[in-house]
């Protein structure tokens, strides 16, 4: 499913992009710290001055955010690893960094960057807190000095996927030379911390003290550290198999003239494939899928064809593909099945689930 998110242009050739949650929680807390934090440290000013400094202070956080994920950027182009874009989320931010030209070492430099720019702007602004002469501005850095130096020492915990769990998986990487394994590691610590944090969140909020982010933020990273080590997984398995030995030759297809009625009743109900290849002669001309079906009004599903609803595959693969490089090349095109093509004559396709099925299959032999 495709993050929703708006590009805000490019920095280092970086994407950078807002999902869509930033705006609520933007308001959220420029809201709380206009109508709580501030008042309690500063309350001499007006409403309109809480909410001028409540807002600066919000946009400066995510900036803060935003240079905390470009340093980790920075190091990786310094270190030759691609990063195509940074996602800032509520209450952080996600680079996307190729696993390509990784190891242990890079990987190391390029967790602990971000907690060191964290503190470098902690220390920045407490600084500005100190001799700043304008009200405003030391206010807003009293805030902001505390909030960078709280996101250092939270993104330094050593659970996978915060940067000091990246830290540690680094470090085991090395010594175990097996980045499985200390996914693993590292992302059971994550999956403790995530369970810690949820916990001290809940208890808080029935003694009234409002800790509804610790739970959110808990739950988030438990099944962040989930997904990190099923993503390594899938590359471990995927990455030493190619195409051919993961391709599905005995599949279901449909003729162009197949009715809509009949690719519910006679396809989709009948047999467990998501999606069915349209061919005619041995020649693809494409796709369907249940979501296809579901756009088409049912009383003109006796009516209407295979061929009208059906979407064309321009891509193809290989048999001697990387199993891998083919999911990411899917994953990134937006495409869920690929034909296997030789001699202009279809051998067979590969879909997504048919090789993460391959992948639980290995899992659960192994």
């Amino acid at each position: 499913m495709r993050i929703k998110s708006v590009r805000l242009g490019k920095i280092l050739g970086i994407d950078i992009e807002l999902h869509y949650t930033w705006f609520l929680i933007f308001a959220l807390l420029a809201w709380a710290l206009s109508a709580g934090f501030f008042p309690h440290y500063y309350p001499d000013l007006t409403k309109t001055e809480y909410w001028i400094i409540g807002s600066a202070a919000s946009i400066l956080l995510f900036v803060s955010v935003l240079l905390h994920e470009l340093t980790h950027s920075f190091v990786a182009l310094r270190n030759r690893i691609s990063v195509k874009k940074i996602t800032l989320f509520f209450f952080g931010g996600v680079a996307q960094i190729s696993d390509e030209n990784i190891t242990p070492s890079k990987e190391f430099k390029m967790a602990i960057a971000g907690p060191l720019m964290s503190l470098l702007l902690a220390a920045v602004f407490y600084l500005v807190t100190r001799y700043s002469a304008y009200l405003y501005i030391s206010a807003i850095a009293f805030y902001l000095t505390r909030l960078n130096l709280i996101l250092a020492i939270f993104n330094l915990v050593p659970g996978y996927p915060l940067d000091g769990g990246r830290a540690l998986r680094a470090f085991l990487w090395g010594y175990y030379k097996d980045i499985k394994k200390a996914t693993k590691y590292a992302a059971s610590g994550g999956k403790i911390f995530g369970i810690i944090l949820a916990t001290v969140g809940i208890l808080g909020m029935f003694l009234g003290l409002g800790t509804i982010w610790f739970v959110l933020i808990g739950i988030f990273i438990y099944f962040l550290a989930g997904m990190g080590y099923e993503q390594v997984v899938i590359k471990d398995v995927l990455s030493k198999i190619k195409v051919k030995q993961v391709m599905v030759k005995d599949f279901i297809s449909v003729k162009p003239s197949t009715t809509i009625a009949k690719l519910f009743s006679n396809y989709f109900l009948r047999y467990s494939q998501d999606v069915f290849p349209v061919v005619e002669k041995n020649r693809l001309l494409g796709i369907v899928t249940a979501e296809s079906i579901n756009m088409v009004p049912k009383r003109k599903w006796m009516t209407i064809t295979a061929e009208h609803i059906l979407t064309p595959l321009k891509a193809a693969a290989k048999e001697d593909d990387n199993a891998y490089k083919t999911l990411m090349r899917m994953s990134s095109q937006k495409i869920g099945l690929l034909p296997i093509i030789k001699n202009k004559r279809l051998k067979g396709i590969v879909s997504i689930p048919s090789l993460l099925r391959c992948v639980r299959l290995k899992v659960e032999v192994d």
